[in-house]
């Protein structure tokens, strides 16, 4: 009986004790707490939380591995011999690799054939229907039927379709834009982000909007409104037809959307982000009655460019050399299906870039000397 007692009461202090280390399971715990991704920004004197609308994100950071592409020249468009280009910026291609490219001089969009002959002009300066003072962006529908023009000073973009223009008035001056269907675009905006998420999709045929999912949480800043957050400023890409990309240029997120607007998958660039650009000791957004903007410096910028091609993502860091007659462009390679990093590419000896475009099989080359280089590649 005494043996009895004694086992009984070595349980008991055994469950006791192991009960008071364990932790308590609070309501909380047994639900499952989600972290969420997160930064401070100063605002005056005071640290502002800005909390993200997607789960914390492991560091995607590895070495890069890096390999060959070996590329040969197809044909050159454009110089300083000739007035077809004057200020050449960004390329995009249709399914006939058609080329169409961005002349910010000349406030248009000129298209070429596959082999470079000049075949159209949409938009030109002024402030009536297709016209621009500033385009900063544009895209193209994959069949190439209809070419968008961004214009955020103009605070409008214009759909060109054989001899129609269709023009839609934007609220909150968008700097990016994207077909998602051939009577639909998406465009980003930084101006009103948190009680306005920054994608927008607006059928300008039906003049009607819908709002994707923001990438950022009403509890950030307290739910008040402090303007415009230029550290936000990224660029988007369309994948798997209707899918949006948003690429951070300064926080390396990379946001994958589904068909219907709502956050899918997200993970991060592989770089580390400046510390400037969005931590503690930047103060990004000055004052809170009258908030003055600082802009980030291009140096803090992870990347210059982002494509997609197929299910990867490109990313595109422009290396430039004042003391070169060349400059290097970093291309990083990642899987939109499993969120990781895949390899790296540089190209270099191709003179001064402005910016740098890949399809599957050829890449393209914007130059300072108002030149498009156009190269077939293949990656070792």
């Amino acid at each position: 009986m005494r043996f009895i007692i004694i086992i009984f009461t070595i349980c008991t202090v055994i469950i006791f004790f192991g009960c008071k280390d364990k932790p308590k399971n609070t309501d909380e715990q047994q639900k499952g707490i989600k972290e969420f991704e997160s930064i401070y920004v100063s605002i005056g004197k005071k640290q502002k939380e800005l909390i993200f609308n997607f789960e914390r994100i492991e560091k995607n950071t590895k070495e890069r591995n890096w390999k060959i592409v070996n590329c040969k020249k197809k044909f050159t468009i454009g110089g300083v011999d000739n007035e077809l280009l004057l200020f050449p910026a960004w390329v995009k291609t249709d399914i006939n690799k058609n080329l169409y490219v961005l002349d910010l001089i000349d406030c248009s969009v000129k298209k070429f054939d596959s082999l470079g002959h000049f075949k159209a002009k949409y938009g030109s300066k002024g402030s009536g229907p297709g016209e621009f003072n500033n385009p900063m962006h544009f895209d193209v529908t994959k069949d190439g039927k209809k070419v968008a023009v961004m214009s955020p000073n103009d605070n409008k973009f214009a759909v060109f379709e054989s001899n129609k223009i269709s023009e839609f008035k934007c609220t909150y001056m968008p700097h990016r834009l994207r077909f998602v269907s051939p009577d639909e675009i998406v465009v980003f905006q930084h101006f009103n982000p948190i009680l306005t998420s920054p994608f927008l999709k607006i059928n300008y045929v039906l003049d009607e909007t819908e709002s994707y999912e923001n990438i950022l949480s009403p509890k950030s800043f307290g739910g008040k409104d402090y303007g415009m957050l230029p550290f936000l400023i990224g660029n988007i890409n369309i994948y798997n037809i209707k899918q949006l990309v948003y690429v951070s240029y300064i926080m390396g997120y990379v946001v994958i959307y589904s068909q219907n607007g709502k956050i899918e998958k997200t993970f991060k660039l592989i770089d580390e982000v400046k510390a400037s650009g969005i931590s503690k000791k930047e103060i990004q957004v000055q004052g809170e009655d009258s908030p003055m903007v600082k802009y980030p410096h291009p140096s803090e910028y992870l990347f210059d460019e982002s494509c997609v091609v197929g299910d990867l993502l490109y990313t595109v860091k422009l290396d430039f050399n004042e003391d070169s007659d060349s400059d290097l462009a970093l291309i990083d390679v990642y899987s939109l299906v499993t969120g990781n990093y895949m390899y790296s590419l540089n190209i270099s000896g191709k003179g001064k870039l402005v910016s740098v475009y890949f399809t599957e099989d050829e890449f393209y080359l914007v130059k300072q000397n108002t030149e498009v280089e156009v190269y077939k590649y293949k990656i070792n």
